[in-house]
C-alpha cells in the first residue's frame, strides 16, 4: 500500500490461476523470513527491507521495526494499539 504495489503480486500459477500455497508461502515469508508451502511452491527470498524503497536511513529502520512489530505469528508477541501509538516511528521525528 505504501509503495503503491501489491505486497503479494506473484501468487498465480502457470495457468494464471490463484495458487493458495504460493500466496500463503509469500505471507509466511514476510512474517517468518522464509518458508516453503510444498515442493512445487519454493519461494524466492522476499523481505520488507527489499520491498520498501521510498524511505532510507533511520526513517526506514524505524518504519520497518514498526511494521514488523505488528507482523507476528503469535498474537501475544504483537504490539498493542497503545504500544504502537508510542512507537518511535510515530513519536520521534528527529530522523527527519
Amino acid at each position: 500500500m505504501f509503495e503503491g504495489l501489491h505486497l503479494f503480486g506473484d501468487i498465480f500459477d502457470s495457468k494464471d490461476g490463484h495458487d493458495p500455497f504460493k500466496h500463503l508461502a509469500l505471507m509466511a515469508n514476510m512474517v517468518a523470513g522464509g518458508w516453503v508451502a510444498h515442493q512445487e511452491a519454493t519461494m524466492p527470498t522476499v523481505s520488507l527491507e527489499v520491498l520498501e524503497k521510498r524511505l532510507n536511513g533511520k526513517e526506514k529502520e524505524l518504519f520497518l521495526a514498526f511494521i514488523m512489530s505488528m507482523l507476528k505469528w503469535l498474537p501475544e508477541e504483537r504490539k498493542t494499539a497503545k504500544q504502537l501509538l508510542e512507537h518511535p516511528f510515530l513519536v520521534d521525528y528527529s530522523y527527519l
